[in-house]
């Protein structure tokens, strides 16, 4: 694949671009299901080349493997799905633009303009539960009416993080980084039609902690199961959220 400059849309913390867009990349070269590590911070306005390693794949910036990836056929057993009007509840919970840590992020952020970003808005559905919903705008869609793959993975990044946030206790001053992202797709996620996003945390072990997504058509169909393990750092993406329950 020719080197391309990454535009500051696509930005999740300003001035990096998003760890699930990143991994798209990596992932939309290796077939409906992969797993991808994220190894450096990409900064937008740089050149990304992904170029194939036989089995696998990696994406260079600037001269350096910034993710790798390769094939995944996991699964994950999801929670209850919750309906659509549940979902839409939930998005009334989530935090305002005076509470987003980064309000313009490509996924989750409220700053951003319908096809300017996702828009993408998890808020809680029960114990340990998030849930959106998601209705795919053109703009991030191929010429069949499916979300691309870099759509779908960027669509799959914010919430597993926020699971991971409104799971941490009051108060916490922990900070992660996107580390490895894990997405298999089941069947098309299509542009115009309401989706429901779903995630929760897994479990914990040392630096690592794991949370779990799932995407599914709102007649119930389950359209991608994934999950994503964050790691615990000195500075990155805040385990503080404002909530409202």
């Amino acid at each position: 694949m020719d080197a391309r400059t990454v535009d500051a849309r696509f930005d999740g913390i300003p001035g990096f671009t998003l760890g699930g867009w990143l991994a798209g990349q990596v992932a939309s070269v290796l077939g409906d299901g992969a797993e991808v590590r994220l190894l450096r911070p990409f900064r937008s306005g740089s050149a990304l080349t992904v170029e194939r390693t036989g089995d696998g794949a990696r994406a260079l910036g600037e001269g350096e493997v910034v993710a790798e990836g390769r094939p995944w056929s996991g699964t994950l057993e999801p929670p209850r799905m919750p309906t659509l009007a549940e979902a839409l509840r939930a998005s009334e919970h989530y935090p305002d633009v005076r509470e987003h840590p980064f309000p313009s992020c490509y996924c989750c952020g409220p700053a951003r303009a319908e096809g300017a970003g996702l828009r993408i808005f998890a808020g809680p559905v029960g114990e340990g539960v998030l849930a959106a919903s998601w209705t795919p705008h053109p703009s991030h869609c191929d010429e069949r009416g499916h979300a691309k793959a870099e759509t779908l993975w960027s669509a799959s990044d914010c919430p597993a993080l926020w699971a991971l946030m409104h799971a941490e206790p009051l108060g916490s001053g922990r900070c992660v980084v996107s580390g490895t992202l894990r997405l298999r797709q089941l069947a098309p996620v299509v542009t115009g039609e309401p989706h429901l996003v779903v995630s929760w945390k897994i479990g914990e072990s040392g630096r690592r902690i794991e949370a779990g997504v799932a995407f599914f058509a709102a007649g119930g169909e389950a359209r991608a199961v994934g999950s994503q393990v964050a790691v615990l750092a000195p500075q990155g993406v805040p385990l503080r959220v404002h909530r409202s329950d």
